[in-house]
């Protein structure tokens, strides 16, 4: 039977999918527009251009703002129910792990500022085009002394990449991950994964541990 934790989490991530391809559409809408997130409205005299649909633009603007912030929203919520997924996993010794391969990388991490996470705004418009990032597994478990734990991956982490396995290349799913971990152990494996709404770039080792 699905945890219901697992069941709401699957409903937000639904949601936050309908939010990146809503985001995505309107975006390419106002990259043809040639105006983008952030380009003038106005001719070199001051007026209100006349080759484009002023009133379509400033809605998408505006829409996407509001969607950045419904995306942060969503990426929190996400999170906490993975924190309370990985406890109720915990007190209860539920079998399904949905990242259980996982343990068995090692990494070495750099924190940067997430492409996933919603651009700031300004004056209710986004500075720069978000490109969201979509995770193929979630990571609701890491035992202790394992190379995973010794790296700092941590419950919670999603992993949008590693390797050339991605959410949006052919290679991307589970099957490739535990593919690429087989076949690189020992060898450093570029990785990367979601951690609170911001990126952490891996260099992951897989390696055989008592565990």
């Amino acid at each position: 039977m699905t945890h219901p934790i697992k069941v709401q989490l699957n409903d937000l991530i639904s949601k936050r999918e309908d939010i990146e391809a809503d985001v995505s559409w309107r975006s390419e809408r106002l990259t043809v527009a040639g105006v983008g997130l952030e380009g003038s409205l106005l001719d070199k005299e001051g007026y209100p251009r006349a080759d484009i649909d002023i009133m379509s633009i400033r809605t998408d603007r505006k829409r996407i703002a509001e969607l950045t912030n419904d995306h942060k929203s969503v990426t929190k919520q996400i999170y906490r129910l993975i924190q309370e997924l990985h406890a109720a996993t915990k007190q209860s010794s539920l079998p399904d792990r949905q990242a259980s391969a996982l343990s068995a990388t090692s990494a070495g991490r750099t924190s940067q500022q997430s492409s996933a996470d919603a651009p700031q705004t300004s004056g209710g418009t986004p500075k720069q085009t978000s490109q969201y990032l979509r995770p193929l597994a979630m990571v609701d478990s890491v035992s202790e002394a394992s190379p995973a734990s010794r790296a700092g991956i941590q419950v919670g982490d999603m992993l949008v990449s590693i390797g050339d396995a991605s959410s949006g290349s052919k290679a991307g799913s589970l099957q490739q991950v535990a593919a690429i971990v087989q076949a690189n152990k020992g060898k450093d494996v570029p990785a990367v994964v979601l951690r609170q709404g911001e990126t952490v770039s891996l260099t992951l080792r897989p390696e055989r541990w008592a565990g």
